[in-house]
């Protein structure tokens, strides 16, 4: 990752990371905010005003998690974050669609997303990638 790129997403991973942390979900919680934007600082704003071009990596082959539901929208837990956050910042990213994980994984290694919807846990990604913090533990349950 180039360093102005790193920089601009080190801005971008802190401003998400304050959201989760604002939105304060704990497991079992009902997802509940209010219509109150998020408190920034004139450089958070300035930033987001710069950055109004984002481009957001999903895709949708993960239910509950983010799926396209039986009329073709998107839905899951990741599209409810993701509403708060484009309500909270002001954002309107485009969203950019992918057939995998692997395949939005490989957008932002390219520099054609700037953000992914949705992380899971890999080793490599860190190195490669600034990842917030998890927002959202999932555990494996084989019913």
């Amino acid at each position: 990752m180039q360093p102005a790129c790193r920089k601009t997403t080190a801005a971008l991973v802190a401003l998400l990371s304050m959201l989760t942390l604002w939105v304060g979900l704990a497991q079992g919680q009902e997802l509940k905010t209010s219509d109150a934007p998020l408190p920034m600082s004139e450089e958070e704003r300035e930033w987001l005003k710069v950055h109004d071009d984002l481009r957001l990596g999903i895709w949708l082959s993960a239910p509950p998690i983010m799926f396209r539901g039986e009329d073709g929208s998107v839905q899951g837990i990741v599209p409810a974050y993701i509403n708060i956050i484009e309500k909270k910042l002001g954002l309107k990213p485009r969203r950019i669609r992918a057939s995998s994980f692997s395949t939005v994984w490989e957008l932002a290694k390219a520099n054609e997303v700037d953000m992914v919807s949705a992380v899971t846990g890999m080793p490599d990604q860190a190195q490669t990638m600034l990842i917030s913090k998890p927002y959202l533990y999932s555990p494996i349950v084989v019913v």
